[in-house]
């Protein structure tokens, strides 16, 4: 008698559910998503002396028989891969050819287009050589013509600065006549109110014009009657002239002797022998005592005499010819020194 478990039906004796060698057994598909899903668990073993009796239900009967919906789908057979000579070997005979012309035309294509592009680009490259010898002779043609006009340039900055130099030279040069001329009429004015005497009763006569200041003395009031010596009248005529023309530095001071055309005094006559000598011992007079006694730079004195050629009256009256036995003063800018 044997022994059943409490917890497992009994089970009819299972039969043979062998099949043949190589077989798959058929899997169905599933019938839908939801059962697809569901996994039933696998009974637990038997306990250790349990064996099913002879009155058990057979594994191979349709009560037991698990339902098709419940089994787990069968996984797909990954696809076989064939390489390319594989490919080509199945294929039909005319494929390889087929193929041969195929990749011939598409490198002779490739030859034909590499060629065209080739020569396009070189056609390019001869357009832009030639474009550039082009612009390169423009640029020295252009270089060429623009030589002279830098030369001229040169030349014309050169005269341009040249210009201004002499520019600010005549301008410092007429500041300076102004200066000088702004000294003389000072030194005009000064004369006036100093020999305002001698000027009304016509002893003294000026003349300013044209940068010059020229100052006419008759030689009564200067020199001894018949003689060459200056008087004391003289001296303060002098003294006064010398006080006036002392603000004029830089300033040239020549005195000219002059005479009428009666020749010379017998007791004068073997020391001068004509009015040449005696216009010239005048001037000669009045110059030292301007650089003696009126403190005058010797370098700015000059003294000369002109005779009776020089007069400024007729010589038919007396009183003409005492208007040409004169001293005149004559004061003008000192001339510039030579370059050495």
């Amino acid at each position: 008698m044997q022994q059943r478990h409490p917890s497992h039906p009994t089970l009819p004796t299972p039969q043979s559910t062998q099949r043949p060698s190589g077989e798959t057994p058929a899997l169905p598909p599933p019938s839908s998503s939801r059962s697809s899903a569901l996994r039933i668990p696998p009974p637990p073993p038997p306990p250790p002396g349990f064996a099913p009796s002879s009155a058990s239900l057979p594994l191979s009967s349709p009560s037991l028989r698990m339902p098709e919906t419940f089994l787990p789908p069968a996984a797909p057979s990954p696809p076989r891969r064939r390489g390319l000579l594989a490919a080509l070997r199945a294929a039909p005979p005319w494929v390889p050819w087929l193929l041969a012309v195929l990749v011939t035309f598409a490198a002779l294509y490739g030859v034909v287009w590499g060629y065209g592009v080739r020569a396009r680009l070189l056609d390019q490259a001869e357009k832009a050589q030639a474009a550039a010898g082009a612009a390169a002779a423009a640029r020295q043609s252009v270089e060429r013509e623009l030589a002279p006009l830098k030369a001229d340039k040169a030349g014309i900055a050169s005269e341009k600065a040249s210009l201004a130099a002499v520019r600010a030279s005549l301008t410092k040069e007429l500041e300076v006549q102004a200066s000088q001329q702004a000294a003389l009429t000072a030194t005009a004015d000064r004369l006036r109110e100093t020999m305002k005497r001698e000027i009304a009763q016509g002893d003294v006569y000026l003349n300013e014009s044209k940068g010059r200041l020229q100052v006419g003395l008759v030689d009564r009031i200067l020199f001894e009657r018949g003689g060459v010596s200056l008087s004391a009248r003289g001296e303060g005529v002098l003294a006064r002239v010398g006080a006036a023309l002392a603000g004029t530095e830089g300033w040239q001071i020549q005195v000219s002797g002059h005479t009428d055309n009666t020749p010379v005094a017998n007791n004068l006559r073997p020391r001068y022998p004509s009015n040449w000598e005696l216009s010239l011992v005048h001037s000669a007079r009045v110059v030292r005592f301007l650089q003696e006694r009126a403190v005058t730079p010797p370098d700015r004195l000059v003294a000369s005499g002109h005779g009776e050629y020089q007069p400024v009256a007729s010589n038919q009256l007396a009183a003409d010819r005492a208007k040409n036995r004169r001293i005149e003063i004559l004061v003008t800018p000192a001339p510039k020194p030579p370059l050495r």
